[in-house]
This record gives C-alpha cells, sequence and structure tokens, in this order.
C-alpha cells in the first residue's frame, strides 16, 4: 500500500486532479477499499487496499513505483470526495515516502511457522512473542480467523546454517499464509525488540545468538 494522510480543510471542496490523473481507476475493475484510523488531532490515516499488486511492484523500478502509487492515490482521493460529501470537509495532506511491502522473500530459518501452529495456538518453549490476527491474504481470497492467540518461537530468527545472524520482519521464518497473521507491525516490532536484546547478550557472553537463554522473554500464554 501507499498510506496517505488527510486533514480537516478550511473549507468543503474537491480537490482537483493533475492533468495527467484520469478520474476513473485504471488499474483494477473498480477502486479499492479503505482502512482509515484516526490521529489525535482529526487528522486521518488512510491505507487504500490495495494500492500496487506485487507483480506491478516488481516489474517497475522504485521510482516508477511510487510515481504510479502516487498517481492512484491522487485517483483515489478524486474519487472518495466526489462520492461521499463528507470527505470533501479534509484535504489532502501528504504521501508517505514509500511504499508498504505487504510480502516478499523470507529467510529459511530453523523454524518455520505454519498455519498448523496458528491453528493449533502452539506455543513453543522459546516463543518470544504473541499474535492472534487473521490469516488473511489480500487478493487471495483467503480469510480464516484464528482460534486464539499462539506463539512465535526464536528459532524464527535465526537462519539455517548460518550462526552470527538474526532476522528480525516479515522476512523470518514463517510460511506465507503463517505470515498474513503474523506480518503486524506491532508483531514486528516485538521481533526487533527481542533480536536486540539476543544480539546484546550474545556480544556480551561472546556466545552464538542461536545459544542465547531466551526464558525471561517468554509471554505468558492467554487462552
Amino acid at each position: 500500500p501507499r498510506i496517505f494522510r488527510i486533514c480537516p480543510a478550511d473549507e468543503e471542496a474537491v480537490q482537483p486532479l493533475p492533468d495527467d490523473v484520469p478520474e476513473e481507476c485504471w488499474w483494477a475493475p473498480e477502486f479499492p477499499l479503505m482502512v482509515a484510523t484516526e490521529y489525535p488531532n482529526g487528522d486521518w490515516n488512510c491505507n487504500m487496499l490495495p494500492t500496487m499488486d506485487g507483480e506491478t511492484a516488481c516489474r517497475l523500478n522504485e521510482a516508477e513505483a511510487l510515481t504510479e502509487s502516487r498517481r492512484r492515490v491522487l485517483a483515489y482521493w478524486h474519487f472518495l470526495q466526489t462520492q461521499w460529501p463528507e470527505f470533501r470537509r479534509y484535504q489532502l495532506k501528504m504521501l508517505f515516502p514509500g511504499l508498504g511491502l505487504r510480502e516478499t522473500h523470507r529467510v529459511l530459518c530453523r523454524y518455520m511457522l505454519t498455519e498448523n501452529d496458528i491453528l493449533a495456538q502452539h506455543w513453543p518453549l522459546d516463543s518470544i512473542t504473541a499474535a492472534d490476527h487473521t490469516m488473511d491474504s489480500h487478493g487471495g481470497g483467503i480469510v480464516r480467523n484464528t482460534p486464539g492467540p499462539y506463539g512465535i518461537p526464536y528459532r524464527c530468527l535465526l537462519p539455517v546454517d548460518i550462526d552470527n545472524l538474526l532476522v528480525a520482519g516479515r522476512i523470518a521464518g514463517f510460511s506465507s499464509i503463517a505470515a498474513s497473521s503474523c506480518r503486524l507491525s506491532r508483531t514486528m516490532m516485538q521481533l526487533g525488540y527481542v533480536a536486540g536484546l539476543a544480539a546484546a547478550q550474545a556480544a556480551l557472553q561472546r556466545i552464538s545468538p542461536g545459544d542465547v537463554d531466551t526464558t525471561p522473554w517468554r509471554p505468558q500464554p492467554i487462552f
């Protein structure tokens, strides 16, 4: 997605489109949906889902992808303002500087989290964080609720056959379907936090990251 932010306008109006941006949706049969979250100051964080599919993003270089995603956001915002008068009380404030990548290549790790772990609410002994989000592959037609929280093991951060490395983020040890559940920022932030703790511990104790004791960081299962 290409996130954009809107803020209250001084007067109601439909913001004009640049000459090179058509009013119609040219990349899909119809304009997509949007998730919007209000900031404390009354601005809104707007996430058009999807802005661009992975095939298109890979075909374009970074500059081209940013230019095209900007055109799509402008067309989408114009669509919102023309179709729903309440949006005319707002104006486009900014586009965030980069594309958010929902899924890309992942590293083969010592433990690969799968949908079976999620459905079984598996809590490995080396779990370092919890997740509970729905398994939803946008555009893939897969939406499956999770029965409850599950644990993500520390081994998901340890690449196979590489001792002195930790991976934290959406590139870690998850299957594609499992990643659709544990991909949320709150979970990724915790993985990054634990990776930092583990790196510090490994350096202080002069041991491999794989030998770090993660017991103090284990979350308590909640059912």
